[in-house]
């Protein structure tokens, strides 16, 4: 991918730039340079991009992530609890790097150390004051050169990074790692460093939005074409603008060539022949330009959610069957499992590198959910009501009852769904037992 559609899918997440600036809007070829100005600075960013984005990060992370270690206690309790120096955990580090993932296709985690210990530092002193590895989370567009065998593992690996943000510009440094050594330059090469790190690896795990590229460590973003379709909604919405501004202030017409007696204003009237027989009236463009666009702006939104698995979303499709929805849910369900699978092995791999650093064995296990699956309560609802009118044995509508309490109380766990089972299923009982039997005899029979 090239740095201008890395660019792109940024700003259209964070709405920035060319969608804050007007850079993104097309100039029409009859455009004065002051109208397009002017539609530039009146310009607004509709931002479906992000949201939909999120919706294919955020429920992997909805629950937590079931982790377990042994081994290198100390370092580990503070390791997921500040991963990065900036008392990030490891929960919120790994959601950051599955969003930059998500958006350019990979990321790359960085597992760092801090430099040489001081003669003398004990482990003690080395968790207070936080000097021991740290990890970071570099985006494609960062890797400056990289080299990997054909099993997609990291032979070198050379980016660049933020050293200092400043008010004026921000100072960066070149890092390059191998599997055995590393070296550090500033931008300006007024300061180079290298050293021996001996992991036998390149402390960079690569983390995809899908499976690796046999071919290439940087797979195409699937969300490009998506951040293009953005850039389309940000232009027509432009174009609707600048016909509601004409529409909203008509042209007076008025019999009159002589300019000099409007006093309203010659930005604001047209002068025609005196001796035409109509009188003065307000012109504007015709408003079916306007009622195009608006339908055009619909239909990009709702191929926007097409695109990314979410038409079953409320508002893009609102005439699909529940076995469409169903099909639909099913597909954006295998999505996010395949995903937190990738984040599941970054993961243990960062954990992995991290156990290099410190020169301690770490036995780790982390477990993302694995069903996403979304249901719509009305028509759970309403196929289990059908199902109960069908008479079913007492067995299949206990089956029907747990259903739908996993559906209306999908955080409910088993132990209390099979309490609220056998309660509702004594009161039944206790019910039929207290009505009076059908065809028994009534107080005035011998």
């Amino acid at each position: 991918m090239l740095t201008y559609d890395y660019d792109l899918i940024y700003n259209a997440y964070y709405g920035t730039n060319g969608f804050s600036n007007g850079g993104y809007l097309i100039k029409h070829k009859r455009e004065t340079d002051e109208d397009y100005a002017t539609r530039q600075e009146n310009a607004y960013y509709l931002n479906y991009f992000a949201p939909i984005t999120n919706s294919l990060v955020t429920p992997i992370f909805k629950k937590p992530a079931v982790r377990d270690w042994n081994g290198a206690k100390n370092f580990m309790e503070l390791f997921v609890q500040d991963i990065d120096g900036n008392k990030t955990t490891i929960g919120e580090f790994m959601k950051r790097a599955a969003l930059k993932a998500k958006l350019y296709g990979s990321c790359f985690i960085v597992v760092d150390n801090v430099g040489n210990y001081k003669d003398g530092e004990t482990i003690a002193d080395v968790l207070k004051d936080r000097r021991f590895p740290y990890a970071f989370c570099l985006a494609p567009s960062q890797i400056t050169s990289y080299k990997a065998d054909k099993m997609g593992q990291l032979i070198y690996l050379e980016f660049s990074d933020i050293k200092e943000i400043g008010s004026v510009a921000n100072e960066y440094y070149t890092m390059r790692f191998d599997r055995e050594k590393w070296e550090r330059i500033d931008s300006d090469g007024s300061w180079v460093n290298k050293g021996v790190h001996n992991l036998g690896r390149v402390p960079a795990v690569v983390l995809t939005c899908k499976d690796l590229n046999s071919i290439s460590l940087f797979p195409p973003s699937e969300m490009l074409p998506l951040a293009k379709v953005s850039k389309a909604i940000y232009n027509a919405s432009s174009w609707l603008t600048e016909i509601f501004r004409s529409v909203t202030f008509p042209l007076l017409t008025i019999p009159s060539l002589d300019a000099k007696n409007i006093v309203i204003g010659n930005n604001n009237a047209l002068g025609y022949e005196p001796e035409y027989s109509h009188e003065p009236n307000f012109i504007a463009p015709p408003s079916d330009p306007a009622n195009v666009l608006k339908e055009h702006i619909l239909d990009l939104v709702q191929e926007m959610y097409r695109m990314a698995g979410l038409s079953f979303v409320t508002g893009t499709k609102t005439d699909t069957s529940g076995v469409s929805k169903q099909w639909d849910f099913e597909r954006l369900n295998q999505q996010l499992a395949d995903f937190a699978q990738n984040i599941q092995r970054a993961e243990a791999d960062l954990i992995n590198i991290f156990s290099l650093w410190i020169n301690q064995p770490i036995e780790y296990n982390v477990s993302y959910p694995n069903d996403f699956n979304i249901s719509d309560i009305a028509y759970e609802l309403e196929n289990a009501q059908a199902i109960l009118d069908l008479n079913l044995s007492d067995e299949l509508r206990e089956d029907v009852l747990k259903k739908v309490l996993t559906v209306c109380f999908p955080d409910m766990d088993a132990l209390r769904c099979d309490e609220v089972v056998s309660s509702l299923k004594e009161q039944q009982e206790n019910k039929m037992q207290s009505n009076p039997p059908i065809g028994g005899n009534s107080a005035g029979d011998e």
